[in-house]
């Protein structure tokens, strides 16, 4: 189903300028820089992983887990979790590192509407253990979703354990999302978090796009702002994005979203290469060698270019809402007025 984007901004004048919020004429930014589930790409590794961290919840598992690299999409997929939780539930979001059991016991507390934080942790702590009761008389166990799990401390795990050690015939008092940075055989051998790690029974695990994908993740986000992928993004900047930023969603979108501001900023029609290879440079600077390097193995060989290009031809999940191949859409654009993002006041 096809998501409607909002509406067009109104334009601000600007000196002798007429100035859009966004390059391109586009009615958002091509590129999220912040969560978005509106914008969710449904990929395989996310399906995958959406499907197994649903079914566990709803299953009721007492222990959940979710992993992936830096930027794969594990905040997305929470948010879309956070979704489909009834209102009146009770749900706790923790996104900062838990270093001390005080701390989870006061996020906790404070999220599950039992304390505003002037309780001493003693007595937030006995609330907290009346909830989780209180949801296995009602059947309904509360919700504790974790960002940042690999680094929390020993006896922060200790403290969930003991919580999760509340347990009805057949039910779990809490239920608990491990979020964390890695896999999870690697994650069950950290210090002190063996016993939390062991104990997970459902989720899912989340891995870079492959060529093909972050290619359509690309030209979905275009669509998504209201514009035409191959209208606004050269073939060569596409290839060269996907190779700098080895199908790595967050990635993808920052090097997209600078790209597009310099490229509508010198008054290019499209976003080329000079532009990405630039806005490269400006965001990661001599790192970006050393992350090539990095993400050498993850990176599509001429091979799957070549893979890619003849999707691009015979897929129709590639083609846009005209039902073209790409080059054919092209050509009959060639004579169409291309959008700029500033647009000259007439005289």
């Amino acid at each position: 189903m096809r998501i409607d984007p909002p509406q067009i901004p109104t334009p601000t004048w600007i000196g002798s300028f007429w100035m859009t919020p966004w390059p391109f004429a586009l009615q958002t930014a091509p590129f999220p820089a912040v969560v978005d589930p509106r914008r969710y790409y449904p990929s395989t590794s996310h399906e995958n992983a959406l499907r197994g961290l649903v079914s566990a919840w709803q299953e009721g598992e007492p222990w959940i887990s979710l992993s992936g690299a830096p930027g794969t999409g594990k905040t997305l997929l929470l948010h879309l979790l956070m979704e489909m939780i009834p209102q009146n539930s009770r749900l706790a979001y923790i996104t900062q590192p838990l270093r001390d059991p005080a701390d989870l016991i006061r996020l906790v507390a404070h999220d599950w509407h039992l304390d505003d934080g002037s309780a001493p942790t003693g007595v937030a702590r006995n609330r907290v253990v009346e909830a989780i009761l209180d949801g296995l008389r009602q059947g309904t166990p509360p919700l504790v979703l974790i960002e940042q799990a690999d680094l929390m401390s020993e006896a922060s795990a200790d403290e969930l354990v003991s919580w999760s050690l509340l347990q009805g015939k057949g039910q779990a008092g809490i239920q608990v999302v491990l979020c964390a940075r890695g896999e999870l055989p690697g994650l069950a051998a950290l210090a002190g978090l063996h016993d939390a790690w062991e104990m997970v029974g459902g989720g899912g695990a989340l891995s870079p796009l492959d060529p093909v994908e972050a290619s359509d993740f690309l030209r979905f986000q275009i669509r998504w702002a209201g514009g035409h992928p191959d209208r606004i993004l050269g073939h060569e900047a596409e290839n060269r994005i996907i190779q700098i930023c080895g199908g790595n969603p967050r990635r993808l979108c920052q090097l997209g979203r600078h790209a597009s501001r310099l490229a509508a900023g010198a008054g290019m029609a499209s976003i080329e290469l000079e532009a990405v290879e630039e806005a490269a440079q400006n965001l990661w600077g001599a790192s970006m060698a050393q992350s090539e390097q990095d993400h050498e193995l993850a990176q599509p060989s001429s091979e799957d270019f070549e893979n890619l290009e003849e999707q691009k031809e015979t897929d129709p999940e590639l083609r846009s809402e005209t039902g073209q191949a790409p080059a054919e859409k092209t050509a009959s654009w060639q004579a169409q007025e291309t959008p700029s993002f500033l647009l000259r006041r007439s005289a």
